[in-house]
């Protein structure tokens, strides 16, 4: 991918989520079981970095612990909800993959249903190399992924066949293998954004963060209901 239209793409998915942040927490305010299995990974005391963190939901599973937390989003209307759900703790808008932090600075960095939204190797190598740079030697990073090969294969099918339909047409021919827009529809079933999405298998995200200098010590695929599923990568810095 191109990085002009890469760009293009980081400043899209933040206008995507100022178009749907209201609709988007009534539909992720609830407590998802991937988030069940990252609290074991988070004592009393730690700094966390939540990266893409949205309205804040990953604080759901960590009402009980006494943690130094920064929440970090592009769009300023989730942050907007975050602060008012959770006014005890610091939120910030940021847009850019560089992080404004110090080496080594926290205990744990959690990137949440977030990483499939960065467009092109390049950025998502960066994003994850900046993790490896604020994360403390013996810390952990907790990355999940929305997995379209199990339980949606109907959705990935869709979205795939629009893709191939898209390269031999010429259209969106800046978009890499395995891109796709997922419309989000308001109740009237109207489309109010198209948001970028890299569907990544769960090979070729092992394969980025092992690049990008961690070791993964769990990789799994954690399921949401029937139709729903999500990778979930536990790792350390190399």
């Amino acid at each position: 991918m191109k990085l002009k239209y890469a760009k293009y793409l980081m400043e899209k998915i933040k206008d995507d989520y100022e178009k749907i942040a209201e609709f988007f927490f009534l539909k992720r305010r609830f407590f998802w079981p991937e988030l069940e299995k990252i609290k074991d990974y988070i004592k009393d005391g730690d700094k966390i970095l939540d990266w893409g963190c949205g309205h804040g939901r990953l604080l759901l599973a960590l009402k009980d612990k006494k943690i130094s937390y920064i929440g970090i989003d592009s769009s300023p209307k989730l942050l907007k909800i975050a602060k008012k759900n959770f006014p005890d703790y610091d939120f910030r808008t940021l847009n850019k993959l560089s992080l404004p932090f110090s080496n080594s600075l926290f205990n744990v960095i959690c990137c949440i249903a977030a990483i499939h939204h960065i467009p092109s190797k390049n950025f998502r190598l960066k994003l994850l190399k900046e993790f490896k740079r604020v994360l403390k030697k013996d810390g952990f990073l907790i990355l999940t992924s929305w997995y379209l090969y199990k339980g949606e294969k109907k959705v990935i099918l869709k979205y795939m066949f629009k893709w191939v339909l898209n390269k031999i047409f010429r259209k969106e021919t800046e978009l890499d293998f395995r891109d796709l827009f997922i419309p989000w529809k308001n109740e009237k079933g109207k489309i109010i954004a198209n948001r970028y999405f890299h569907a990544f298998s769960k090979k070729e995200l092992a394969n980025l963060v092992k690049k990008a200098g961690f070791e993964i010590k769990k990789l799994e695929i954690v399921k949401r209901g029937k139709n729903f599923a999500n990778i979930l990568i536990i790792a350390t810095r190399q």
